[in-house]
């Protein structure tokens, strides 16, 4: 398994360069290559932002297609700032989801505004949600084409399995280990663990 730094580090300038170049030129398969590359870090930017999971699994394929199609009609200029462009795009799309929301509230209270609010397990939430988008980055390239497969495009072991050259069986058994460990990485200590018995 790569380290923490090298599954979260940013591509280098050479490979943005090329891959918005190819995603320009209209080379299909360069345009999912980005969407592999890019939709773990842009859930990662919209969870963060919204610190809402649904929202940001619905908002990812919006911020994906915005950054498809700026780059078919030629609107990066440094080619080599791909990421940067694609954090931006995410970021706008947060933010006007945000004001949206902020536009037309919902009928009920917010969360927040509820009474007996427990601002502990916001905090426990939020680092949930920090941990699980630490471990998605820390899954091998493969495990995390699964699980976004998976959980992101609800595509069954056998789609995937096509689009990967792989197997079923081994669709099925990366999909196992990359979702256990992501789910390890939040679970909370056992609240009795280390005590004796009275």
């Amino acid at each position: 398994m790569p380290s923490e730094e090298t599954a979260s580090r940013i591509p280098s300038a050479d490979t943005q360069s090329a891959l918005a170049g190819r995603v320009a030129a209209g080379d299909r398969a360069a345009e999912e290559e980005f969407v592999l590359l890019y939709r773990p870090r842009v859930l990662c930017v919209l969870r963060a932002r919204l610190r809402d999971w649904e929202a940001a699994r619905e908002l990812a394929n919006d911020a994906l297609m915005a950054a498809l199609q700026a780059l078919r009609a030629g609107r990066l200029k440094e080619a080599f700032r791909l990421s940067a462009f694609v954090a931006g795009i995410a970021r706008n799309v947060a933010n006007n989801h945000l004001r949206s929301r902020m536009r037309h509230p919902r009928p009920e209270p917010l969360d927040d505004d509820l009474p007996g609010t427990d601002p502990v397990a916001e905090m426990e939430e939020a680092e949930r949600h920090r941990l699980v988008c630490r471990e998605i980055a820390r899954l091998d390239d493969t495990d995390r084409a699964v699980l976004e497969m998976t959980l992101a495009q609800g595509l069954k072991p056998g789609e995937i399995a096509t689009r990967l050259g792989l197997s079923s069986e081994v669709v099925r058994a990366r999909k196992s280990r990359a979702i256990r460990k992501v789910i390890e990485s939040v679970q909370p200590p056992s609240r009795t663990a280390g005590l004796e018995p009275l």
